[in-house]
């Protein structure tokens, strides 16, 4: 049995309604379940948590969300990489390891060096186009 010890608190209006939802709460977290409270705006919601974090000494954090949240406010989400970097990186690392393999590296230096440049400018094109 869950006993809370009500001298620890802020004050607290007991209505009916907050009575079954503090002992369903009571409960979730004594069987350490999930618990979703859903209403209306202004209902209480967050006060009965804060009320129960408050009787077992613990903190509680409060995300206030909206039809417009998404899940990545809560958990965070993926974002782009820049893959064309690497990707190109790759390619002008093998076109140059591979041109000075088989060719003269003094002779072709302007080559490489242009190839390089246009690699770091991020002009694909032109590095692209020999």
């Amino acid at each position: 049995m869950l006993f809370l010890q009500a001298s620890r608190c802020a004050p607290f209006a007991y209505t009916s309604v907050h009575a079954r939802i503090l002992q369903a709460l009571a409960s979730a977290v004594r069987a350490d379940e999930p618990a979703l409270l859903v209403g209306d705006t202004g209902t209480g919601k967050t006060s009965v948590v804060q009320h129960i974090g408050r009787l077992l000494g613990q903190e509680v954090l409060v995300y206030n969300f909206n039809e417009q949240s998404e899940s990545t406010e809560l958990i965070g989400g993926f974002r782009p990489v820049d893959n064309v970097m690497q990707l190109m990186s790759e390619l002008v690392e093998l076109f140059c390891a591979t041109l000075e393999k088989s060719f003269s590296r003094r002779k072709n230096a302007k080559l490489l060096e242009k190839v390089r440049g246009d690699f770091l400018g991020r002009r694909w094109a032109l590095a692209l186009v020999l």
